[in-house]
C-alpha cells in the first residue's frame, strides 16, 4: 500500500499554477514552483538527483508593467434594492492594498446589515485580491452591490 504522502504527491503532478495572467506548470520531479514576491513558495519533499533539475523560469519582463506609485479608484454606485452601493480602492503594483465602502444602503435594518457587512466584503477583498469573494449571510444585496462596484473600480485601476 503507498503512503498518504506519496499519493498527494502524484495527484499534484500536472498542477498548473496562474500567477498575474502567467502559468507555470511544474513536474513533481523539479524543484518546488516558485511563487511571485510577496507569496510563499511550498516546500519541497522529494530527494534524489531529480530535486536538482533548474524549474523554467519566467522572463523578468512578462506581465503587466507595474505602476509608480499607488493608484486610487472610485468604482461606480451599484444599485440594490435597498441602496446603492459604492466602493474605493487603491492599488499599488498589482495588490489591492485599500478598499473602502463609498456608499452602503442606509435606513434602519439596512443600516444595521450594512455596518455588519463592510468590514467583512473589505478583509475578503484584501485576502481574495480580486472581485471573486464570498456573499456575506444575511446581506446578499449588499455583497452582490460590493461585487460589482469592486470590479469595475478594478477594471478602471487596469487602465489608468
Amino acid at each position: 500500500m503507498r503512503e498518504p504522502s506519496l499519493l498527494v504527491a502524484g495527484a499534484v503532478a500536472g498542477l498548473v499554477l496562474t500567477f498575474g495572467g502567467l502559468v507555470a506548470s511544474q513536474s513533481t520531479t523539479r524543484a518546488a514552483p516558485t511563487a511571485p514576491p510577496g507569496l510563499i513558495a511550498p516546500s519541497s519533499t522529494t530527494t534524489g538527483p531529480a530535486d536538482r533539475a533548474t524549474p523554467p523560469s519566467v522572463p523578468a519582463t512578462a506581465g503587466p508593467p507595474s505602476r509608480p506609485g499607488p493608484v486610487t479608484v472610485n468604482g461606480p454606485a451599484a444599485s440594490t434594492p435597498y441602496g446603492p452601493v459604492q466602493v474605493r480602492i487603491t492599488v499599488s503594483g498589482d495588490r489591492i492594498t485599500s478598499v473602502t465602502a463609498l456608499t452602503l444602503p442606509a435606513g434602519g435594518r439596512s443600516s444595521r446589515i450594512s455596518s455588519r457587512a463592510a468590514p467583512i466584503l473589505g478583509q475578503e477583498t484584501l485576502t481574495a485580491q480580486s472581485a471573486t469573494i464570498d456573499a456575506v449571510s444575511g446581506a446578499s444585496y449588499t455583497s452582490d452591490g460590493w461585487r460589482t462596484s469592486l470590479q469595475a473600480a478594478l477594471d478602471l485601476a487596469r487602465h489608468s
